[in-house]
């Protein structure tokens, strides 16, 4: 998927519901220029590429919320993080990964 408008602000928009983050507000209005790009990676592709660029896989943390928009509906939002009701079953929205060379 591309889009000519850009990634916005997803931090910005955010704000305090990022995991472990502290929040300092900075540029007001963020507009970005750049047209983006989108691809659905799977899981597997993602670690794979890690571990074939000879990097040292640290941490890979799956979350049952995502930040910024919902990706289904009736999804429900609590200090900007989105998941599934209670009555659907749950999984990972997101994740993070790091590594080290």
């Amino acid at each position: 998927m591309s889009s000519e408008e850009g990634v916005g602000d997803y931090v910005a928009v955010s704000g305090q519901g990022l995991a472990g983050g502290e929040y300092e507000t900075s540029i007001q209005d963020f507009v970005n220029s750049h047209p983006s790009h989108e691809f659905s990676w799977g899981l597997g592709d993602i670690v794979t590429a890690v571990l074939d660029s000879a990097l040292t896989l640290t941490s890979l943390r799956e979350y049952l919320y995502i930040n910024d928009s919902p990706p289904f509906a009736n999804m429900i939002t609590s200090e900007g993080r989105w998941s599934l009701p209670p009555d659907q079953p749950n999984m990972p929205q997101m994740f993070s990964l790091t590594a080290r060379k």
